[in-house]
């Protein structure tokens, strides 16, 4: 087929109608980017259907197709100041300060570092909290240099996959996933060990990016979650003060919603019963609350 319209619509707008003008032979894939974009920058779920407008279509059930993206609110620090690399200098920190006391709902790392020998570093992020996640630790082996290195629980190839400079996008080692719904204030650290003397190196810069839900209230203690049987939570919260329908959502390691839900208040509690048993295993947050308020949860769903 050839010489025929595609188009997009989002959030109820005006279609956007392009056309496909090369040819697509029968059972090929494509790939087919509009001219005209798209406005994502208002922070809230964006409806999305884009579809073929091929005149005569034998089957034009599977013509279109729906999604629903969701927008995350982000913060970014930068810490540009060069520090040494090499077990003369013990180990090396450097810090990045985040002044918003906000839940972390997704995490992501760049950095730049310069060593001749990339199998003698590991590299690790410590949250505020003390809490330790490794990004990379002994792989490149005798090859050199962090190029534009991106650590992101979403990328496709882990760090153990690829191959120096790493330039790129590499899922670390362990899951950044692990701060999220932690606060993002305080001094986020980036803990580099060199285990061999004589190579040494450089840390040039790094960056951290946070993304968070700024409706998320930190206190969190009056939610309760149980859980009964295993990957089965009973989430409750007791109120004499809110008496109106709220949100249940349920977020991922990517920061998607999975669970969405309108809750009643009920003999004075809200409650719902999540059940997680064909949910992959990883940290969930869970979210009780509407635009003004909420309350906050995390869980682990486990095998």
């Amino acid at each position: 087929q050839d010489q025929f319209e595609v188009q997009y619509i989002l959030d109820g707008g005006n279609p956007v109608t392009e056309w496909f003008n090369t040819s697509l032979d029968p059972e090929a894939t494509t790939q087919i980017t509009f001219a005209t974009p798209g406005d994502f920058s208002a922070i809230t779920p964006h409806t999305l259907t884009v579809k073929t407008l091929l005149p005569n279509d034998a089957v034009p059930a599977n013509d279109a197709w729906d999604t629903v993206i969701e927008t995350l609110q982000c913060t970014q620090g930068t810490n540009s100041t060069s520090t040494t690399i090499g077990l003369d200098t013990g180990t090396t920190r450097s810090v990045i300060h985040i002044d918003k006391n906000l839940v972390i709902t997704k995490v992501r790392v760049t950095l730049n570092i310069q060593h001749t020998r990339l199998a003698d570093l590991s590299i690790v992020l410590q949250g505020p909290n003390g809490t330790f996640v490794e990004l990379s630790s002994f792989n490149g082996g005798d090859l050199a240099n962090y190029t534009n290195t991106t650590f992101d629980d979403s990328a496709s190839i882990s760090i153990t996959d690829g191959e120096a400079p790493f330039t790129g996008i590499f899922k670390p080692e362990n899951p950044l996933s692990t701060f999220n719904g932690l606060s993002a204030f305080g001094d986020w650290t980036l803990v580099i060990n060199d285990r061999r003397n004589g190579e040494g190196g450089t840390l040039l810069n790094w960056s951290l990016e946070m993304c968070y839900d700024e409706n998320i209230d930190i206190n969190t203690s009056d939610l309760v979650v149980k859980e009964p049987v295993t990957n089965v939570f009973e989430i409750e919260w007791v109120t004499d003060t809110v008496d109106y329908p709220l949100d249940f959502s349920v977020y991922n390691l990517l920061g998607q919603r999975v669970v969405n839900y309108s809750l009643q208040n009920t003999n004075g509690k809200y409650y719902y019963y999540l059940d997680l048993t064909r949910a992959k295993t990883g940290v969930y947050i869970v979210r009780l609350g509407n635009k003004s308020f909420a309350k906050v949860r995390k869980i682990l769903v486990k095998r």
